[in-house]
């Protein structure tokens, strides 16, 4: 559910941000600094229950709050590691070696 939501916002976000990195610290941000809870938004209440947001100038964390959380921190982070991969695999795919002449 949680990387099915976030899988649809990278998606939409990946190229306007250049990095799946940026685009999971924005979605998370927003949920987190948005935390009521609503019987609407389900991922919402998931990560506010699960990731908290610390501030350690000039660093943003997100750390667990539990292992669970952590767990599900390091599933995204990975999810953003092989989209960028993807991405760079389908656009080296799609070159060719003339497009680097002079």
């Amino acid at each position: 559910m949680i990387l099915e939501a976030f899988a649809e916002t990278l998606k939409a976000q990946f190229l306007e941000r250049g990095s799946a990195i940026k685009v999971l610290q924005n979605w998370l941000l927003w949920h987190l600094k948005h935390p009521e809870p609503t019987s609407d938004d389900k991922v919402r209440d998931v990560l506010v229950a699960e990731i908290e947001l610390t501030l350690e100038r000039p660093v943003l964390l997100f750390q667990g709050k539990s292992p669970s959380g952590d767990v599900l921190l390091k599933s995204l982070y990975e999810y953003c590691l092989s989209y960028e991969d993807w991405q760079y695999r389908r656009w080296l795919h799609e070159v060719k070696a003339s497009d680097f002449e002079e």
